[in-house]
């Protein structure tokens, strides 16, 4: 439960920079594409766990968006702290 105690305003305020870093050439496509799998493998009916399965078919895709949203707010959190050094330059 540290990724829900983890998510409060400061840290949803992170998502700003979601759009600039999506268009960042210096960004890797390694690091774009898998939070595009991510939110793709939420979304699409095709999963490990059938969502048909009440409850357990839901396990998994609760398990991709806490490891998604991990990695994104960690990741613009680094990359917000790289354009505000960018931009005081």
């Amino acid at each position: 439960m540290r990724i829900i105690r983890g998510l409060n305003p400061r840290s949803i305020l992170r998502l700003r920079y979601l759009p600039a870093y999506l268009r960042d050439p210096s960004v890797s496509l390694l690091k774009k594409g898998m939070i595009m799998l991510g939110i793709l493998y939420i979304i699409s009916p095709i999963d490990a766990l059938p969502d048909v399965i009440p409850l357990v078919g839901w396990l998994d895709d609760i398990g991709v968006i806490g490891i998604l949203l991990a990695s994104l707010m960690r990741e613009l959190e680094d990359y917000g702290s790289f354009a505000s050094r960018q931009l005081a330059k």
